[in-house]
């Protein structure tokens, strides 16, 4: 049905969190690219578009800039 349960993540929410961990902890620091969405799948043993929707909800709060073509920076 779509909704989720209270308490429960998703995969792209426990991906989301994972990169912003990475941001966080300064593993990535502002102004620097993230690696590409190809290496963060390989890396968190997701798919590409998985990836692609954490990185467009930290897009949406603002945490990362991402341009296509061009990457996506913290």
């Amino acid at each position: 049905m779509g909704l989720r349960r209270a308490g429960r993540s998703t995969l792209v929410d426990d991906t989301a969190e994972k990169i912003r961990q990475m941001i966080l902890t300064g593993e990535v620091k502002p102004g620097e690219f993230l690696p590409t969405r190809r290496e963060l799948a390989r890396e968190f043993g997701v798919g590409i578009s998985t990836i692609h929707e954490a990185v467009q909800s930290l897009n949406a709060v603002g945490l990362v800039e991402s341009r296509p073509g061009k990457g996506t920076w913290v």
